[in-house]
């Protein structure tokens, strides 16, 4: 079923992309040229927001909430611009958001093989990646030196990738299929609800309205790793248009060992995902609806050969739906009102050696949203809304009983935005919700945002945040090893206060600019479920902080330069300083370097299309969960170590050939799996991984578009 799903989505791409071939001519290079037309008409529509004397007759006020909605309120929450015409390198910090966002656009993305969104953010140096075990391929990252589940991940303003989804999301968004990434620190806006404690990662999907009718884009690395992505769009007349995107990807060619532990070092997966998506947009009315569903299987564990063997099975199945709609309701004052409706379901059936997890995930969101403006000039800007959510999880742990988990939580919020010309703005929003697990609780903040000179940029941010922890369906990963959970009865909400302060400005040098940034965040609970590796060797503990020191330090100094035309440099340093009570002790946070480090370069020629990117990434050492006293397998700590990538990209009129290597400096963890050798003992354990798999890779690809008639 699922192969004939994949043919259709691609006849159905194909047969768009020929309705338009005649007459049509290409635009050159897609990935910057339309793209940065596109976004610059957007700032044209946002900067009217602020207060801007754009002229704009006659536009639909109802189609900018709309796109408003998933954009704006992400990105910068006070209704200002939220998008910039982009040429060249597209890693932008917004000078008029109040929070601290980077938005890494379609040339940034192509800059790497970006298979799927987890490669994302191998340019940027807010986010980290990492392997979460040895075996299963599972990745998670980490923001302000917090684990990936304090980050509230958003499709396009809608929360997505929790649950069953937070070890292998990442994997499940083909990096073709992007527009853009947005990254917040600290806590956002109160719109997209309690939780996203360390930040919001946003992801945007091409959009019917504006994507070429055909694209395609296939590539395939050293390991055998192949992707095909394809996708077109139609518009069906002056108000609707519609998208259709596949995606397959395959890597069972090859059984990759290459440290000889006689495990795996990838997983064998396959992977299968479509999406069709419309808009429409007419007379003070716009709306968007769209699905998708996704398979996926990944077999891992010890090489299929040999004799009883542990093996690692996992099949993923997921669908969603979602629905959007905006009416205008005053054009003077931009009053307008939207509606956001959401629907995901998430299988997910694994065996680890001789133990089963299953699950069964079901999420809904219902959001109705209105702002004004309480005055014309735009000074004043006033939002609210109400919502209700809810989440249901089954799970069946080996033979326990089964689990089920029902939480649903209606709320209501507001957020008033005060803009002086765009040097003072002040943001303060709260929310209160009722949940039928944890009951009623408040979520207060507030942005500051201070600009003395158009080249000067002060920030400052404080605010709470509430997560529901779901512990096995976060943390299944942990099956992997020989580990047993305990889990307290007791486990309550965790709680957090999030205070940070950014400045960011540009030093002219000659003709050219210096761009730099620094920041710091702060990230204090008052309740956090305690993850303990360190108590027991042989165990995973689950438990509340109750009252104990858990906090997380994180500075960030970051510089851009331009020193020739064409030549991007930038360089970074982050510091990360996490701790919570494990194993009776306050400790750093284990497998996790507190210091890290990126250099990224990147040139593109004027006229002859060529472009070269590299990629140096420094990570320092860092500890080790606790091993056993009596029995130690592995060192307190681990060293530093680096990794350089590369990527070389010809484009020509409609095509782009790129080719380039990961990990060149081709530094493997040593021994990343504890008793490989006898993975039944009750020694075995896949998760004390810190560091890469795999060696030296070699990838190369092509991506093609039919462009858009203009």
């Amino acid at each position: 079923m699922k192969h004939l799903i994949l043919t259709l989505s691609f006849l159905f791409a194909f047969a768009m992309a020929w309705a338009h071939a005649p007459g049509e001519p290409s635009n050159g290079h897609h990935d910057h040229g339309h793209e940065s037309k596109v976004e610059s008409q957007k700032s044209m529509v946002y900067d009217d927001h602020a207060g801007h004397d754009h002229a704009h007759e006659g536009h639909n006020h109802s189609e900018e909430l709309l796109q408003q909605y998933y954009d704006s309120i992400y990105q910068q929450m006070e209704g200002d611009l939220d998008e910039v015409s982009v040429t060249g390198r597209s890693t932008l910090n917004n000078k008029l958001s109040t929070s601290r966002v980077t938005t890494i656009g379609t040339a940034e993305l192509c800059r790497a093989a970006c298979c799927n969104l987890s490669e994302s953010f191998e340019t940027n140096a807010s986010v980290d990646v990492s392997y979460a075990d040895a075996a299963t391929g599972a990745k998670q990252i980490k923001l302000l030196g917090l684990s990936g589940i304090y980050v509230q991940m958003l499709t396009e303003n809608m929360s997505n990738f929790g649950g069953l989804a937070t070890l292998y999301g990442l994997g499940y968004v083909p990096g073709a299929w992007l527009s853009s990434v947005s990254i917040s620190k600290g806590t956002s806006s109160v719109i997209n609800g309690a939780q996203g404690i360390s930040g919001q990662i946003n992801i945007d999907y091409k959009k019917p309205q504006t994507s070429d009718p055909f694209s395609i884009n296939f590539i395939a690395n050293s390991g055998a790793r192949m992707e095909l992505n394809a996708d077109g769009a139609f518009r069906v007349n002056d108000h609707l248009s519609t998208l259709v995107m596949g995606h397959v990807s395959n890597e069972q060619l090859v059984q990759e060992d290459g440290n000889g532990d006689g495990f795996l070092d990838t997983p064998l997966t396959q992977l299968y995902h479509l999406l069709n998506r419309w808009n429409y947009s007419g007379h003070g009315y716009s709306a968007e609806w769209g699905v998708n569903g996704l398979y996926e299987d990944r077999q891992s564990g010890q090489l299929l050969s040999l004799p009883n063997r542990y093996g690692i099975a996992m099949q993923t199945i997921r669908a969603e739906a979602y629905t959007k709609h905006a009416i205008e309701l005053s054009h003077d004052y931009e009053t307008s009102l939207a509606f956001v409706g959401q629907g995901v379901y998430h299988q997910f059936d694994t065996q680890f050696g001789n133990r089963i997890y299953n699950g069964k995930e079901g999420d809904f969101l219902f959001k109705a949203l209105v702002q004004s403006n309480l005055t014309t000039d735009g000074h004043h800007l006033l939002k609210g809304g109400v919502s209700f959510s809810g989440n249901w999880l089954t799970e069946q742990i080996e033979a326990l009983p089964m689990l089920q988990t029902n939480n649903y939580v209606p709320g209501i919020f507001a957020e008033y935005t005060f803009n002086h010309h765009e040097k003072w703005v002040i943001l303060a929003g709260v929310r209160a919700d009722y949940s039928n697990l944890y009951g009623f609780y408040v979520t207060p903040r507030l942005h500051i945002k201070y600009m003395p000179i158009e080249q000067l940029v002060i920030r400052a941010s404080a605010g709470k945040g509430y997560r529901t922890p779901h512990v096995y369906a976060e943390n299944n990963h942990y099956f992997a090893s020989a580990r047993q959970f305990e889990v307290a009865a007791d486990l309550r909400q965790e709680e957090a206060w999030n205070t940070g302060v950014s400045i960011s400005g540009d030093i002219p040098l000659g003709s050219k600019t210096l761009s730099i940034s620094a920041d710091y965040y702060y990230t204090h609970f008052i309740n956090q479920v305690v993850v303990d590796t360190d108590a027991d060797a042989h165990k995973v503990l689950f438990y509340n902080s109750n009252g104990a020191p858990a906090y997380s330090h994180n500075v960030q100094v970051e510089a851009t330069v331009e020193p020739v035309t064409g030549l991007t440099l930038t360089a970074a340093y982050k510091y990360s300083d996490a701790r919570s009570v494990t194993g009776g002790e306050l400790r750093q946070k284990a497998l996790s370097s507190p210091h890290k480090g990126l250099v990224t370069a990147s040139y593109k020629t004027q006229k002859s299309g060529w472009q070269f990117d590299a990629t140096w990434q420094i990570n320092g050492g860092g500890r080790m969960p606790l091993a056993d006293v009596n029995k130690p397998l592995w060192e307190d700590t681990y060293q530093p170590y680096h990794q350089l990538m590369a990527q070389i990209t010809k484009t020509f009129k409609q095509w782009s050939i790129y080719v380039g290597a990961e990990n060149m400096t081709n530094y493997r963890q040593p021994d990343p799996i504890i008793s490989a050798d006898n993975p039944w003992s009750n020694d075995f354990d896949a998760t004390v991984i810190y560091g890469p798999l795999s060696g030296w890779k070699v990838y190369a690809g092509f991506r093609f578009n039919l462009a858009k008639q203009e």
